[in-house]
């Protein structure tokens, strides 16, 4: 009976495909390309809210500074205000992207989620 379940795993492992080298939400950029970040935060977020790539080490870089906000909806939940701010790309590599409140210090997500620039 271990014999056919080891047999069987191992049969499924050989037929299911590789896996792609794709990032989930990492969008492709080049150098000196303007790219809109945007996403939501708590309609309480007060500024200045500032924006980071984290590389592959973890290291936190920071890009850019929002020292206003709306009070746009946008698309957001309910008590959510969106943000969309300019950034011009100034580094090659594979980086994500968050913004934080540094006031309260919560983070949130931006689109896109990273950047992939080459």
């Amino acid at each position: 009976m271990k014999s056919r379940v080891a047999v069987l795993l191992l049969t499924f492992s050989l037929l299911l495909p590789a896996n792609a080298n794709a990032s989930a939400g990492y969008y492709p950029t080049k150098m000196g390309e303007v790219l809109q970040i945007q996403g939501c935060v708590s309609a309480k977020a007060k500024s200045p809210l500032v924006i980071y790539l984290v590389d592959t080490n973890s290291k936190s870089i920071q890009i850019k500074q929002i020292n206003s906000l709306s009070k746009n909806k946008g698309k957001c939940d309910k008590g959510e205000i969106e943000y969309q701010t300019p950034w011009r790309v100034d580094r090659r590599g594979d980086f994500a992207l968050y913004i934080r409140d540094i006031k309260s210090k919560k983070s949130y997500s931006t689109w896109p989620d990273g950047i992939e620039s080459k």
